[in-house]
């Protein structure tokens, strides 16, 4: 498109846009933002999404299928678990949570206690209260606890906040080298619950709840364990701040058994296996049980 006018006020500029007929689509390289500032030549991602947008050049989708940050999910490969180390730890780090399951006071307090010493975890100290106060979590769950180090901050945070969490869970196998591939929380929305003030008493617990099933269902995978995994994964599904972001979580506790839905992987699900997802959620925003399984 061309911009038309610029009304000055930082935040609108009016655009006489060129649309496509049919819609071309790009996937890999995205950004969140409407605005995006791409300089030439600094790399090739940069260089194939200007080709793409202002040459009509197609994608190379198996470059970027293949590329280092992509490749572990999307790229031509066997498909041992060689390819997948960091699933091991990640596995070992949802045991050592959920022992934590009927102790979350020493869990919290143990958090807190690192969140003193290692940068990075400053968001756990910003809960509203009832009563207008402004303070740290008094409560977590599972999946938050694996977001301290699954968000979209650098690489030696998730390390030093990763390898903490670990040794107060008493996991002893060894931080992943690599952490390509895995997907990761938005900073803005990195907590399945909402504030204090806001929350239902049990939002937490149902996060727990589905947690659990979801480590018993992946061990035995009969009727009766799926059947409590559905039941827990609704309760959990119909809460606040949960939605997509559940599946993430699941996939990270045991990562061969759930898939992550991710807006990226449900775009290509869509659009390239023709594979739909049904929303069948109450609200009719994202999956239930039964679509997910």
């Amino acid at each position: 498109g061309k911009i038309t006018e610029n009304s000055g006020d930082g935040h609108t500029v009016k655009v006489d846009w060129h649309k496509f007929d049919p819609v071309r689509e790009w996937y890999f390289f995205t950004y969140r933002g409407t605005v995006w500032r791409v300089l030439p030549g600094e790399n090739w991602h940069i260089d194939a999404l200007i080709a793409f947008t202002f040459h009509d050049m197609p994608q190379e989708i198996n470059r970027f299928r293949n590329a280092p940050y992509w490749r572990e999910r999307f790229g031509d490969h066997a498909g041992d678990k060689k390819q997948y180390e960091w699933t091991g730890f990640y596995e070992a780090f949802a045991d050592g949570l959920l022992a934590f399951k009927d102790n979350r006071a020493e869990l919290i307090s143990g958090i807190h206690e690192i969140t003193s010493r290692v940068d990075g975890m400053a968001l756990i100290q910003g809960d509203r209260f009832s009563d207008g106060t402004i303070g740290p979590l008094k409560d977590i769950c599972p999946f938050t606890t694996m977001g301290l180090f699954n968000r979209s901050i650098s690489h030696t945070k998730r390390i030093d906040i990763g390898t903490e969490l670990a040794k107060l869970l008493n996991v002893t196998e060894i931080f992943p080298a690599s952490l390509d591939g895995i997907p990761v929380l938005n900073n803005q929305s990195s907590w399945l619950f909402g504030f204090e003030k806001n929350r239902r008493p049990d939002d937490i617990d149902a996060l727990w709840s589905v947690f659990s099933r979801a480590i018993e269902l992946a061990e035995s995978n009969d009727d009766n364990a799926r059947d409590s995994f559905v039941s827990s994964f609704n309760n959990a599904a119909s809460r606040a701040f949960v939605g997509w972001s559940l599946t993430i979580g699941l996939h990270w506790i045991r990562p061969w058994d759930f898939p992550a839905l991710d807006r990226q992987i449900r775009q290509y699900l869509d659009i390239k296996l023709n594979i739909e997802i049904g929303l069948n959620e109450p609200n009719k925003r994202f999956c239930n049980a039964n679509d997910y399984l």
